[in-house]
């Protein structure tokens, strides 16, 4: 189950405007994965956000997410 998607929506907002470090929880289809990184984008027309970490991007659907963390720096 994941939490509201206004509770989720705030928090990245929140590491977005600061420029912390995201821990995203998110479903795969095969499972409950994790990433960390900086919000890179944040799309509600497309319904997703981008998360970069150290070499990669990462494409997740809202609906997807099942739970979002800042990692104050």
């Amino acid at each position: 189950m994941s939490a509201p998607w206004n509770i989720t929506k705030n928090a990245l907002v929140f590491g977005l405007g600061l420029n912390n470090t995201m821990t995203i929880h998110f479903d795969d289809g095969d499972g409950i994965k994790k990433v960390e990184g900086s919000l890179f984008k944040m799309s509600d027309a497309d319904e997703e956000i981008m998360i970069k970490d150290d070499a990669d991007f990462y494409v997740l659907k809202y609906e997807e997410i099942r739970f979002a963390a800042v990692k104050v720096k």
